[in-house]
């Protein structure tokens, strides 16, 4: 049991660093600055509030948009970074649940065994 717990401490741990370096990485890599996604982050929860169930994608999506608009000045090259941010972010969740997949077929190999 302790094996196993070892494990999945390990993995979460990794798993929570990997899913923030990998993306952020790659967003970098484009010319996303951290700013843009602070405001978009704060832009996606007053927009969890303000609109039920999809206000936070919503929220989110707008700020890194109106951002990058600022920041770029066409509307090429921000739907450009919106696209860029976005696909960091479904990439931080694909991380995240491989991660959790992983340790809950752990668990029950774990649980098999004993």
């Amino acid at each position: 049991a302790w094996v196993v717990f070892g494990l999945a401490a390990a993995l979460t741990v990794v798993s929570q660093i990997v899913k923030y370096t990998v993306p952020g990485r790659r967003l970098r890599e484009v010319g996303v600055p951290t700013r843009t996604l602070l405001v978009a982050g704060a832009a996606g929860v007053v927009g969890f509030f303000v609109i039920p169930v999809v206000g936070l994608i919503v929220g989110f999506v707008v700020g890194v948009y109106v951002m990058e608009r600022q920041r770029l000045g066409t509307a090429a090259g921000a739907r450009a970074s919106t696209g860029a941010a976005l696909r960091a972010a479904g990439l931080s969740m694909a991380i995240e649940l491989a991660a959790a997949l992983l340790i809950a077929v752990l668990w029950i190999v774990g649980v098999v065994l004993t």
